[in-house]
């Protein structure tokens, strides 16, 4: 195979990698808010991977476990990523291998991410008021 097919092969590779990600992504994300849900008796009533959403009828929330799930969303999908990295394939050369790998963990982390620039832009009084970093910090009652 030539350099330039081996290129377009990577490129069609790490796309489709992106691809397959971000719903598993958004699954595990939003698997993590209706788990919280759950343990607090609530009954969930929608589950998107399309559109990113998850809502819940009922449940008994403490303060706690309301700022729980909020932060529930970004929790599981890294704690998957850290129960992954014992099985991670160093010597694997796979193209499609090494990139999926690469998108499993950056994704998460990029995740963590923001949740370093909501309170900051809190701390600010810009931060947007629909994000799940938004509602911790109020739910929880902590300072940015």
């Amino acid at each position: 195979m030539t350099s330039r097919k081996k290129r377009s092969l990577s490129l069609v590779l790490a796309i489709l990698g992106m691809l397959a990600l971000f719903p598993l992504y958004i699954f595990f994300h939003e698997s993590g808010h209706a788990l919280v849900a759950l343990a607090n008796g609530a009954t969930i009533t929608r589950f998107s991977i399309v559109n990113a959403y998850m809502s819940y009828d009922g449940g008994n929330f403490t303060p706690a476990a309301t700022a729980l799930l909020n932060i529930a969303g970004m929790l599981l999908p890294v704690v998957l990523v850290v129960l992954l990295l014992p099985f991670y394939n160093k010597k694997a050369t796979g193209v499609f291998y090494t990139v999926f790998c690469f998108f499993v963990f950056v994704i998460p982390t990029a995740s963590v991410l923001a949740w370093v620039l909501v309170p900051l832009l809190a701390a600010a009084g810009t931060a947007p008021q629909s994000d799940d970093a938004t509602k911790f910090i109020v739910n929880s009652g902590l300072p940015p």
